[in-house]
């Protein structure tokens, strides 16, 4: 099965946050990892392309099998970065950073 690898990225110093990532195509069955060279990378799905779960999260370098879908969805990843080094994490927020994320769309 195709492995895909989502690279997130920071912008800064000084005003620090996470870039948006290119929409990521997938098929069912496919496997999904997100990576950060600037730290550790956190990615929040409201509804998730891994499972049924609400609210599930992939964590740093963490390869996730991509659910069945039945027809094509869309889902939006949160993404978050905790920098190499430092405590606090830096990214998605509705209000100052909306666009640190990016879709994934899940073909069957």
């Amino acid at each position: 099965m195709p492995h895909h690898i989502v690279k997130v990225t920071l912008t800064g110093p000084p005003d620090r946050h996470v870039l948006p990532v290119p929409e990521v195509n997938v098929n069912s069955g496919h496997t999904l990892q997100y990576v950060c060279d600037e730290g550790t990378v956190r990615v929040l799905f409201d509804t998730s392309p891994f499972s049924d779960f609400p609210g599930e999260v992939i964590h740093d370098h963490e390869i996730r099998m991509i659910k069945k879908v039945e027809t094509e969805k869309r889902f939006f990843g949160k993404c978050f970065v905790t920098p190499t080094g430092e405590a606090k994490e830096i990214g998605w927020s509705k209000i100052k950073n909306p666009q640190s994320g990016g879709d994934v769309v899940v073909k069957p």
